[in-house]
């Protein structure tokens, strides 16, 4: 209620001109002549208690209390940064305007062109304010915001960083008037966080009311140099940006030094006469104050140097400034975005400009009654707020290529207060428009068909989540509806639209109009027949007697207690009681048996009406269909009662039960009974005096609340009660200072400085039940010397006892970690005079290292600090291996040993083929990723085996060797008869048979082949002239006979020496096959390996054995000194040796 009291005050205080330039309104009521004015009497320099000097006017989240980037901020009056602080030096310039520590360059650009037109800055920036004359601490600046003008008051307290200004300021250091603009703007949107992110256009209306026009520079308009020309005549103000793909792009810098989603002003075009061609120019300043392009037509570019010198020497400034020069080739070529914002708003289409015709709405888009999203919902877009614009008058001047006469109409929606709510986790909503031709006239609220049935003649270009959509539309003249929209429905927001015209245009709401006519029964409509009802009102009152609100709610809820087509639980006692308040004629708070009946056949048809909209008989109606139901009860309501309706009967699931639904439909008819019954002369107005106003009030509220007594009111100034004097807090001050304190007024308490407010800020005079009046809270509040809070400190511990003015802080750090101060030349703290410490420090260890991608590490998400000597490990996940170290120490220095390391993915095979009957298993288990080196062995289902002998195949690569498909194929077992297995047997014998006649055959030639060289050849290793003295050697000291020839070759095998072992060759045919490219078959000499295949057999080497000189005792496996890869050469086929390859388990292990 308070709400809808304090709506219909602002509406009736704009209709008497409040908001305008001239009569701005008090922000937070706060008057700046009368602060003013307070100050300099009490010799105190103003504090501002709605945006105190304190960490909440900062930010709430990356400059909020407690974030490391507001350590060490100091708030400082300009006379306590420079001995001679100015307000502007030499008037109000560009060079004035530079960026600090704040992401609000879309700002500063606003305000660097608002200096371009000085008219302009009057109004935003108001003059007679100095630090000298009038010096109070106190100065005022005005702002538009959605249709009115607010003046904003602020101290001149600026948060400071080592003795500098920490976010916008001046290039001269003694200019003020800049930093406490953005101080003025930030306490309007709730802080300096508030600030970050945004439109140039959003600053250009807040310093003008005008609205504004953006261009995509990637498809410009042919005549866009003109319109940019003819702006900036106009005094418009420009600004223009360069769009990135991607948030890591944000502030990136090109290769000729321009700043990419950065906001830039536009200041000046020119033409110039370029090798005997005209170049056009475009003027840019970059808010910097620093940082210019650096391509053609820069501030040492060549192309100076072939102007005419009196043009060059007017144009071209050679300074660091942060303005420049380029074409306007390079600029479209350079930038993404062209905004404008109309000032008067003037028409940039032909060369005369002249005034727009304004028309200004303000609407709301509420949750279930009016926020029915864009017309991808048809079941809830009908509900949107309608606004009907009559366009009559075609334009004067026609645009080139306009054949029918046409209306030029620029609209722009706006939505309100977002940037405030971001506090509150509510960014700004995608919005826009449509517009819809009307055939015949109307002035009720259009429903679902007519949306199904026509399409929009213009909308604006996209759904999107900015401040304002703007749209230039050409139309035949006529009427047009035109509907804002939130993209998605249920989406709750304020909004303002504007609707400029060439011509005037007449416009209006659509369903403002309210009105309410239902249905009157009367007791011969009803059905006498109806004998249950009458039956159970005698149960419970008796026959004949009246009943109340609690036996009617007996008697209602048995009877819908027997009907089934409805899902009811019954109606409430404050239902109940407002039924009763509806029709007691007799002011006795009872019904008759007449009134009964009356009643009766009135819940009938709200229940017919509910019934036709809930055709699920799920019990509820949708909240968006009440203006369907309450057009058939009778009513025609605007959107703020449809939202207030919502509000108050509407559930979480957005929909309304029968006994809200009855609810609503009883206190509705109430009230325009009433209105009806007072309103005598049909005029529309009703007025009434407080003492007519309670008791009807009391009537209407009976259901809710008891009937206030009153007694009448007499005349005269005697009988006007007031409040005694609060007084004033010894140290302090209020606000009023004097006065009488009539009834509802308020005081607010300050202390001055050094000393602290100890109670309620403010005091409210209410009047008692007894009539007097008094102020509440009764105790007035003290000033306290002012006391500092413990300073919270990570990683620290303090031992003060007191933290009073001056005393000094005494910390300790924890062990690893180092104290540093934000004044490296003032290592104390002390506590001062406003409650804050100095030269705060804080305890630093080495900062929270980077997290590798694809990897984690063993630290805490919370802690962002680590003492000296701190390890931490980095791991990468499966498939990756980490590039760099992985064990990172944190130095004396606070600087870690390394950088992180990075983990880079392995090369991973994809899935094996899939076999058939079949399946494969890993090596090594498991398989959670195929990495390089994996081996994969099919095996097949029993009944079915593989069709190759090949069953591995290994991850190399990022790829499978051998690549080829494994297919499993069904055995065929067959059991052989008598016939065949005899022929298989033969078979075998006769082979065997074979095999050892050729064996004894090649025996025998040996023999023969023996004795034949026995004769003609001495053995090898022996002279020929030997005698027959034994030859013998020395083995460990002691003397060995060696055998002569004869006793070597009769011996056979025993002559070789005792200790010879013959080593046996095995094959396994069945090896993986070997990676590609893998050519390492053996790395052993084959005239080393002992009893390799190079020989034609042990017979052989029996027959003619090697000198003794050349004999080779072969390894045993005690050998611990084996020769390695004697047999690799014996195998046929590609081979691999699983067991280097594969790590297999072994049993038990």
């Amino acid at each position: 209620m308070a709400a809808q009291a304090a709506g219909v005050c602002r509406q009736r205080a704009a209709a008497e001109g409040l908001g305008s330039y001239q009569n701005a309104v008090k922000c937070l009521g706060q008057d700046f002549e009368v602060l003013r004015r307070q100050c300099l009497d009490s010799g105190v320099l103003f504090k501002d208690p709605e945006f105190p000097a304190c960490p909440s006017a900062l930010g709430y989240k990356e400059l909020g209390p407690g974030s490391p980037q507001t350590q060490g901020i100091v708030w400082k009056r300009p006379t306590e940064l420079c001995p001679s602080p100015q307000f502007i030096v030499g008037g109000a310039t560009r060079t004035d305007v530079r960026q600090g520590d704040l992401g609000d360059c879309w700002l500063l650009a606003a305000i660097a062109s608002l200096t371009l037109n000085e008219k302009l800055l009057s109004r935003v920036v108001p003059g007679n304010q100095s630090f000298q004359e009038n010096y109070a601490g106190i100065f005022h600046f005005q702002f538009w915001q959605y249709g009115e003008w607010v003046e904003v008051v602020v101290d001149d307290r600026l948060p400071t960083k080592d003795g500098e200004l920490l976010f916008l300021h001046s290039a001269e250091g003694s200019e003020f008037w800049s930093a406490l603009l953005e101080k003025a703007y930030a306490k309007l949107n709730g802080s300096y966080e508030a600030l970050a992110g945004g439109s140039t256009v959003e600053g250009f209306e807040d310093f003008t009311g005008g609205i504004s026009e953006s261009y995509d520079l990637r498809k410009p308009p042919a005549n866009l140099y003109r319109l940019i020309r003819k702006a900036l005549r106009a005094g418009s103000l420009l600004g223009c940006s360069i769009d990135v793909s991607s948030a890591a792009e944000t502030e990136a810098f090109t290769h000729q030094k321009l700043v990419k989603s950065h906001a830039y002003s536009v200041t000046g075009v020119e033409e110039v006469d370029f090798s005997g061609r005209l170049e056009q120019l475009i003027r840019l300043r970059n808010p910097w104050g620093q940082v210019e392009w650096t391509g053609a037509w820069s501030d040492e570019a060549p192309e100076w140097s072939r102007i005419d010198p009196r043009q060059r020497e007017e144009l071209d400034q050679k300074a660091e400034d942060g303005e420049f020069w380029m074409s306007f080739s390079d600029f479209l070529v350079q930038f993404s975005r062209l905004e404008i914002c109309n000032l008067s708003p003037d028409s940039l289409s032909s060369e005369e400009a002249h005034k727009w015709s304004l028309v200004l709405f303000h609407g709301r888009w509420a949750r279930g009654a009016t926020a029915g999203g864009c017309q991808n919902y048809p079941a809830t877009y009908w509900t949107n707020p309608q606004f009907k614009i009559h366009l009559g008058e075609a334009d004067e001047d026609q645009e080139e290529g306009v054949g029918e006469p046409c209306c030029t109409a620029l609209l722009g929606l706006m939505q309100k207060d977002r940037r405030r709510r971001r506090r509150l986790g509510q960014g700004l909503l995608s919005i826009g428009f449509a517009i819809y031709q009307l055939a015949g006239h109307t002035d009720s609220h259009l429903g679902r068909d007519f949306f199904c049935g026509h399409q929009p003649a213009a909308r604006s270009d996209t759904y999107v989540n900015l401040r304002e959509v703007w749209g230039r539309v050409q139309l035949p003249p006529g009427e047009y509806l035109v509907v804002p929209s939130t993209f998605e429905p249920f989406k709750d927001g304020d909004f303002c639209l504007r609707v400029f015209s060439e011509q005037k245009a007449r416009a209006l709401e659509i369903g403002a109009v309210v009105a309410g006519n239902p249905h009157e029964l009367h007791p011969v409509e009803v059905d006498p027949g109806d004998q249950e009802l009458r039956r159970l009102c005698e149960e419970l009152s008796g026959k004949g007697s009246e009943i109340g609100a609690n036996e009617l709610k007996r008697v209602l809820n048995v009877m819908f207690s027997r009907r089934t087509d409805i899902k009811f639980a019954g109606f409430s006692i404050y239902t109940c009681r407002e039924m009763i308040s509806l029709l007691d004629s007799t002011g006795t708070g009872t019904l008759g048996p007449v009134e009964l009946r009356t009643l009766w056949l009135k819940v009938q048809k709200y229940l017919e009406i509910f019934q036709e909209l809930d055709p699920g008989r799920l019990g509820t109606v949708d909240t968006h269909d009440m203006r369907l139901a309450l057009g058939r009860a009778g009513f025609s309501l605007n959107n703020q009662v449809q939202q207030t309706i919502a509000t108050r009967y509407t559930g979480h699931a957005l929909s309304i039960d029968f006994d809200s639904f009855v609810a609503c439909m009883v206190r509705l008819e109430s009230l325009f009974k009433l209105f009806r019954v007072l309103d005598r002369n049909r005029t529309g107005v009703v007025q009434l005096s407080l003492p007519e106003k309670l008791p009807e009030a009391a009537v209407f509220w009976r259901g809710r609340l008891r009937p206030v007594e009153t007694s009448p009111l007499r005349g005269g100034l005697e009988d006007l009660r007031t409040c005694a004097d609060p007084g004033v807090p010894e140290h302090g001050f209020r606000a009023p200072s004097g006065g009488v304190f009539f009834e509802d007024s308020v005081t607010r308490f300050h202390c001055q400085d050094g000393f602290k407010l100890k109670g309620s800020i403010k005091r409210l005079c209410v009047k008692y039940p007894n009539g007097t009046l008094g102020w509440v809270p009764s105790d007035g509040p003290v000033c306290m010397k002012e006391e500092c809070r413990m300073p919270q400190v990570e990683d620290a511990e303090i031992h003060n006892k007191t933290y009073r003015y001056g005393d000094k802080l005494i910390i300790a750090c924890h062990e690893g970690f180092t104290i540093r101060y934000p004044d490296l030349y003032n290592v104390a703290s002390r506590c001062r005079d406003d409650g804050t410490w100095d030269n705060l420090p804080t305890c630093q260890g080495c900062l929270r290292p980077l997290a590798a991608a694809n990897g984690y590490v063993n630290m805490s998400e919370f802690q962002t600090s680590f003492p000296v000597g701190t390890v931490i490990a980095y791991h990468c996940f499966p498939g990756f291996k980490p590039q760099g170290p992985q064990f990172l120490e944190c130095l004396h220095s606070l600087t870690w040993s390394s950088s992180p390391p990075r983990c880079l993915a392995l090369e991973v095979c994809p899935l094996p083929p899939m076999v058939s009957h079949g399946d494969f298993v890993c090596h090594p288990r498991p398989c959670e990723r195929y990495n390089h080196g994996t081996v994969v062995e099919f095996y097949c289902d029993p009944g079915y085996s593989l069709t190759s002998d090949y069953k591995y195949i290994t991850c190399q690569y990022g790829e499978w060797f051998p690549s080829y498909q494994v297919y499993c194929i069904k055995s065929e077992q067959t059991w052989p008869g008598m016939h065949e297995t005899l022929l298989t047997t033969w078979k075998i014998v006769a082979f065997t048979a074979t095999s050892v006649l050729l064996l004894l055959l090649l025996v025998v030639l040996a023999r023969m082949f023996q004795t034949k060289f026995k004769a003609s050849f001495p053995p090898r290793g022996l002279p020929r002239s030997s005698s027959s003295d034994p030859d013998f050697v020395v083995v460990d000291g002691v003397p060995v006979l060696l055998p002569s020839y004869d006793e070597a070759v009769s011996g056979g095998t025993s002559a070789l020496g005792p200790g010879f072992l013959a080593a046996v060759v095995l094959v396994d045919d069945q090896s993986p096959p070997a990676y590609p490219g893998d050519t390492d078959m053996g790395t052993g000499d084959s005239s080393e390996a002992c009893d390799s295949a190079s020989g034609p057999s042990e017979l052989l080497q029996s027959l003619y054995p090697p000198p003794p000189s050349q004999v080779r005792a072969c390894p045993t496996p005690e050998d611990p000194n084996p020769v390695a890869g004697t047999l690799d050469t014996a195998s046929t086929s590609p081979g691999i040796n699983i067991a280097d390859e594969i790590p297999l388990m072994e049993d038990g292990a």
